[in-house]
């Protein structure tokens, strides 16, 4: 199992919504690839940030040249 993380810290004016519309765009993407088992997203309670966690059945699954490829 391949677990990929990855932290965003959203630029000051709308940056955040900007994020979480792109967020959940890329996430309904995702469910469909082959091998994703889950991506969830978390927000700091401290500091304006998000850390996002994918589990995947194999380390192909999150390259992104592929993902381009097939979209």
């Amino acid at each position: 199992m391949i677990a990929v993380i990855f932290e965003v810290w959203p630029a000051e004016n709308g940056g955040r919504e900007a994020y979480l519309d792109l967020a959940a765009k890329l996430k309904a993407d995702l469910v469909w690839i082959d091998g994703v088992i889950s991506v969830e997203r978390f927000e700091s309670i401290f500091e304006s940030f998000y850390r996002t966690l994918g589990w995947s059945e194999r380390a192909q699954t999150f390259d992104l040249t592929i993902m381009l490829r097939t979209a």
